[in-house]
């Protein structure tokens, strides 16, 4: 089996070993203009525009990503994907995983735990991830409704849709140019019905207690 060959930076360290100074600097320019694995997986996870922070590419962060993977196709297929909604949806992602990490620590230290006193003695004091926890699901409940993740707010925003697809196509308030208007009975060629979409939404939001 042959030695394998050096990447070509450490090549480039070496001082180009083998006068292999033209095919290395090559491969050099080649690996710059190549995306790097994180960015390739950002770019798998732009949804119409709607994309993620670069930090949700590290491995720290794979619970967050899990998150917006489960979402943001979802907002897609309802006509709600876009980049101005990157920030509400990132927070939810944080406060959902944040939620979970809080409730497997309450599991595996307790509701209850014991801090020593100035006088040295042990008390019992509610688990510090209880806070945590309760604010994060405050969160994941005020975000929820923002994006329609319940089900009286999803129907909402479903109605509303339909009112802003339905003038756009018609020019009662102005022409929001969304699509042409279709023909009678007939569902615009390319557009989404939102309301007809609910059933995208049967199932309950990701981010689910952990087991």
């Amino acid at each position: 089996m042959g030695r394998r060959k050096d990447d070509p930076a450490v090549q480039k360290a070496k001082g180009f070993p083998g006068r292999r100074e033209k095919q290395t600097e090559a491969a050099l320019k080649a690996q710059a203009a190549s995306p790097t694995a994180e960015e390739q997986l950002l770019a798998s996870m732009d949804i119409a525009g709607l994309r993620p922070p670069d930090r949700f590419a590290r491995k720290e962060f794979k619970e967050e990503r899990d998150v917006w993977m489960a979402i943001a196709p979802r907002l897609k297929q309802t006509l709600r994907a876009s980049a101005e909604f990157q920030a509400p949806l990132v927070a939810y992602c944080d406060a959902v995983a944040r939620y979970n990490r809080s409730v497997l620590a309450l599991r595996r230290e307790g509701y209850v735990v014991k801090v020593k006193t100035v006088s040295g003695d042990e008390m019992p004091r509610t688990n510090p991830n209880e806070k945590i926890r309760a604010q994060a699901l405050n969160e994941i409940l005020a975000l929820s409704g923002r994006f329609g993740f319940t089900p009286s707010d999803n129907f909402a925003l479903l109605i509303d849709q339909r009112r802003v697809l339905e003038r756009g196509a018609g020019g009662g308030q102005g022409d929001l140019g969304l699509y042409d208007p279709p023909a009678p009975g007939e569902t615009p060629a390319g557009a989404t019905d939102p309301v007809g979409g609910m059933d995208r939404f049967d199932s309950p939001p990701p981010g689910s207690l952990p087991n």
